[in-house]
Protein backbone atom coordinates (compact mmCIF):
# COMPACT_ATOMS: atom_id res chain seq x y z
CA UNK A 1 0.00 0.00 0.00
CA UNK A 2 3.06 2.40 1.19
CA UNK A 3 5.23 1.54 -2.81
CA UNK A 4 1.52 3.00 -4.47
CA UNK A 5 1.50 6.16 -2.62
CA UNK A 6 5.33 6.56 -2.86
CA UNK A 7 5.11 6.13 -6.32
CA UNK A 8 2.39 8.83 -6.66
CA UNK A 9 4.37 11.41 -4.56
CA UNK A 10 7.45 10.80 -6.68
CA UNK A 11 5.86 11.21 -9.93
CA UNK A 12 4.11 14.39 -8.33
CA UNK A 13 7.59 15.51 -7.52
CA UNK A 14 9.06 15.54 -10.61
CA UNK A 15 5.72 17.19 -12.84
CA UNK A 16 5.56 20.26 -10.36
CA UNK A 17 9.86 20.66 -10.49
CA UNK A 18 9.85 20.25 -14.81
CA UNK A 19 6.66 22.74 -14.41
CA UNK A 20 8.82 25.29 -12.52
CA UNK A 21 11.69 25.02 -14.41
CA UNK A 22 9.39 25.44 -17.83
CA UNK A 23 8.02 28.47 -15.97
CA UNK A 24 11.39 30.03 -15.04
CA UNK A 25 12.76 29.45 -18.53
CA UNK A 26 9.86 30.95 -20.03
CA UNK A 27 10.12 33.83 -18.11
CA UNK A 28 13.60 34.61 -18.45
CA UNK A 29 13.32 34.41 -22.20
CA UNK A 30 10.65 37.05 -22.09
CA UNK A 31 12.76 39.51 -19.62
CA UNK A 32 15.56 38.84 -22.43
CA UNK A 33 13.13 40.05 -25.22
CA UNK A 34 15.82 39.98 -27.74
CA UNK A 35 13.83 41.05 -30.55
CA UNK A 36 15.27 44.11 -31.71
CA UNK A 37 18.76 46.57 -31.99
CA UNK A 38 21.22 45.82 -29.74
CA UNK A 39 24.66 48.26 -29.72
CA UNK A 40 27.72 47.20 -28.56
CA UNK A 41 28.93 49.30 -25.26
CA UNK A 42 31.53 50.96 -25.90
CA UNK A 43 31.47 53.91 -24.12
CA UNK A 44 34.19 52.53 -21.23
CA UNK A 45 36.45 50.45 -24.53
CA UNK A 46 37.46 50.75 -27.55
CA UNK A 47 35.98 48.29 -29.36
CA UNK A 48 34.65 48.82 -33.27
CA UNK A 49 30.96 50.38 -32.92
CA UNK A 50 28.96 47.09 -33.76
CA UNK A 51 25.01 46.86 -33.66
CA UNK A 52 22.63 43.34 -33.87
CA UNK A 53 19.57 43.22 -35.24
CA UNK A 54 17.23 39.97 -34.08
CA UNK A 55 14.05 39.18 -35.98
CA UNK A 56 11.65 36.36 -35.29
CA UNK A 57 9.86 35.46 -32.05
CA UNK A 58 11.11 35.32 -28.49
CA UNK A 59 13.54 31.75 -28.45
CA UNK A 60 14.67 32.01 -32.50
CA UNK A 61 14.35 33.65 -35.72
CA UNK A 62 16.83 35.98 -37.95
CA UNK A 63 20.11 38.20 -37.03
CA UNK A 64 21.48 41.12 -38.79
CA UNK A 65 25.20 42.10 -37.53
CA UNK A 66 26.51 45.63 -38.80
CA UNK A 67 29.98 47.01 -38.12
CA UNK A 68 32.36 49.22 -39.42
CA UNK A 69 34.02 46.30 -41.63
CA UNK A 70 31.40 44.10 -42.05
CA UNK A 71 27.80 43.10 -42.54
CA UNK A 72 26.30 39.50 -41.58
CA UNK A 73 23.30 37.87 -41.51
CA UNK A 74 21.97 34.40 -40.56
CA UNK A 75 19.36 32.25 -38.03
CA UNK A 76 19.73 32.41 -34.82
CA UNK A 77 17.91 30.50 -31.64
CA UNK A 78 18.46 29.84 -27.76
CA UNK A 79 19.55 26.68 -26.87
CA UNK A 80 19.34 26.90 -22.70
CA UNK A 81 21.11 29.77 -21.55
CA UNK A 82 23.27 30.36 -24.97
CA UNK A 83 22.98 32.21 -27.90
CA UNK A 84 23.42 30.37 -30.97
CA UNK A 85 24.34 32.30 -34.37
CA UNK A 86 24.28 30.21 -37.53
CA UNK A 87 27.34 32.03 -39.58
CA UNK A 88 27.20 31.11 -43.12
CA UNK A 89 30.92 31.45 -43.21
CA UNK A 90 31.56 30.00 -39.49
CA UNK A 91 29.15 27.54 -38.64
CA UNK A 92 27.36 27.65 -35.54
CA UNK A 93 28.82 30.10 -32.86
CA UNK A 94 27.67 29.60 -29.48
CA UNK A 95 27.89 32.77 -27.01
CA UNK A 96 26.84 32.51 -22.94
CA UNK A 97 23.89 35.72 -22.84
CA UNK A 98 23.31 37.09 -19.13
CA UNK A 99 20.76 39.42 -18.59
CA UNK A 100 21.91 42.09 -16.47
CA UNK A 101 18.74 44.14 -16.49
CA UNK A 102 16.33 44.72 -18.72
CA UNK A 103 17.54 45.90 -22.23
CA UNK A 104 21.23 45.45 -21.15
CA UNK A 105 22.62 41.90 -21.54
CA UNK A 106 26.51 40.81 -21.30
CA UNK A 107 27.73 38.34 -24.28
CA UNK A 108 30.74 35.97 -24.04
CA UNK A 109 31.64 33.52 -26.60
CA UNK A 110 34.13 33.79 -30.14
CA UNK A 111 35.19 37.36 -30.91
CA UNK A 112 33.20 38.67 -28.12
CA UNK A 113 35.01 38.54 -24.50
CA UNK A 114 32.20 39.56 -21.72
CA UNK A 115 30.92 42.07 -24.30
CA UNK A 116 28.06 44.23 -22.87
CA UNK A 117 25.53 45.27 -25.26
CA UNK A 118 22.67 47.84 -24.46
CA UNK A 119 18.71 47.31 -26.46
CA UNK A 120 18.37 50.39 -28.84
CA UNK A 121 15.04 52.34 -27.66
CA UNK A 122 12.65 51.94 -31.14
CA UNK A 123 9.85 54.21 -29.82
CA UNK A 124 8.24 55.08 -33.19
CA UNK A 125 4.68 54.13 -33.37
CA UNK A 126 3.21 53.87 -37.04
CA UNK A 127 0.14 56.00 -37.46
CA UNK A 128 -2.11 55.26 -40.09
CA UNK A 129 -3.44 57.71 -42.35
CA UNK A 130 -7.22 58.96 -42.35
CA UNK A 131 -8.54 57.65 -45.89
Amino acid sequence: MLMPIAALIVVVAILVWFKIVRDARRRWVEELDLVGTWDLDVSESDATPLSVTFHGNTDNGTYWVQSIDNNVDGDWRLSGSSLVLVDPERGDLEYEVRLFDKGSIGINGPDHDHALFKKRSENIVPLRRRS
